[in-house]
Parts: C-alpha cells; structure tokens; sequence
C-alpha cells in the first residue's frame, strides 16, 4: 500500500487525518461504528466536509463502509504506517546522526 496522497495535502489531510481519529475512538474506545452523522457530531467539521472526506478515506481503502458505518480497516492501517516508519528509517538511515546512534547502542 502506497500513503494516500491526500492525507499528505495540507488542505484535506489534517481533516482527513481527524475523521480518521474520531473514527478509531468511536471503534476502538466507544465499541460502536460510527455513521456520518456521529462524525459531524463529535468534530467541528461540516456535513458535506465529513461527506466527501469520508468518501476519499473509502477510496484510500484505511476506512471501509458498510450499511452507512464505517470501519478502519487495520490491516491497512497497520500497512501505511509499516510503510511510515521503514521510509523513515530509510530517510535517517542515510544521516550519521542515526549512524552514530546506531553505533553507540552496539557499544
């Protein structure tokens, strides 16, 4: 899975990104899928924003909807942020500060 380019846009990703939250509370802390309705109640986020968000959150395949809820789909969550963290390492492991730490932690 390659990171959904609009979680990376400045304009939608912070509202993408708080969808995707309230989301996972609802879900993971609340124990209930939540609807669209449920969404524009708990962020300060209009109707239609939540709409179109949540439909390109479907489309970026991290949220699945089924009978008007919505899931995060963990495994696909898990994915982007496995890709996450390997392109950082990779990022960091081109730097001598990363070298150095790896290096003082084999001492």
């Amino acid at each position: 899975m390659t990171t959904p380019k609009s979680l990376l846009d400045v304009r939608e990703g912070r509202t993408q990104t708080n969808i995707l939250a309230a989301i996972a509370e609802a879900q993971f802390h609340d124990d209930i899928s939540p609807r669209q309705r449920d969404l524009v109640d708990r962020l300060p986020i209009s109707k239609g924003a939540v709409s179109n968000n949540c439909s390109k959150l479907v489309g970026t395949e991290l949220v699945t909807q089924e009978d008007k809820q919505y899931y995060i789909d963990e495994t696909a969550l898990l994915s982007l942020y496995r890709e996450h963290v390997d392109s950082y390492l990779v990022r960091e492991s081109r730097s001598e500060h990363f070298q150095s730490e790896v290096e003082n932690y084999n001492e």
